[in-house]
């Protein structure tokens, strides 16, 4: 009895992955070709195949949607953050390595991650990261506990300043330089961001990614307290 119990529970949870797998998938499409604003509850839901009664099945609202839909895109790039952060380099070479992927991943996906990353939804879309892995945690596999907890439940201020950390206690920079340089990072991803969003740029993602890193990696150079050449990150 119940083994029986244990099975239906794994088949509704498997039904309700595939579900919501559809609705998300239709909400990435829709804002890839109409951007966030042609996301609704309707549009999704036609897109996916089911009735707008049947979407509030498995989303309270929109906007957790939304917050999904941009997490499973941000749980492709974690993988390669990890790569990154157990491959070889110093701390610094890990942390411009780091924006470098990020900035392709969300110049790529720019409505998803303009959802998450720069939005006044910003800080509400980070809280359901916890509940997006609790339903989906294949994404989450390979993926060390303290990265997890980082995008899980802090804002994106906070991981930021987590993840520059390692710089400042390697002595790259002081403590006020590096919040100089991811203030610096988030408005100009940002910016870039938002404005792929809303006008038609004539640049590909890998262009958009060069354009950040330029900037970025000129401005690292003026604030290290420590001899580094980073000619290599600037295209």
């Amino acid at each position: 009895m119940a083994s029986a119990n244990k099975k239906s529970l794994e088949n509704q949870l498997i039904k309700k992955q595939r579900v919501m797998r559809y609705f998300i998938d239709a909400a990435r499409e829709i804002a890839n070709e109409n951007g966030l604003s042609g996301v609704t509850i309707r549009s999704v839901a036609d897109r996916a195949g089911y009735n707008s009664a049947s979407l509030y099945n498995y989303f309270n609202n929109l906007d957790q949607l939304m917050a999904f839909t941009s997490i499973d895109l941000v749980s492709n790039w974690l993988h390669e953050l990890i790569e990154i952060l157990e491959g070889d380099g110093d701390e610094l070479d890990k942390y411009i390595m780091g924006w470098k992927t990020f900035s392709l991943h969300s110049f790529q996906d720019p409505p998803g991650f303009a959802y998450i990353y720069a939005s006044e939804n910003t800080d509400m879309a980070i809280t359901y990261f916890e509940e997006y892995f609790e339903i989906f945690p294949e994404p989450c596999d390979n993926i060390p506990e303290d990265i997890l907890n980082l995008y899980k439940k802090k804002t994106l201020l906070e991981q930021e300043k987590l993840m520059i950390a390692p710089c400042v206690k390697a002595g790259f920079f002081d403590e006020k330089d590096a919040e100089g340089i991811y203030s610096l990072a988030l408005l100009l991803h940002n910016g870039l961001l938002w404005t792929l969003t809303k006008t038609n740029i004539e640049k590909s993602p890998q262009e958009l990614s060069d354009v950040f890193m330029k900037y970025f990696v000129e401005y690292i150079q003026t604030k290290l307290k420590k001899t580094k050449d980073l000619t290599k990150y600037i295209p």
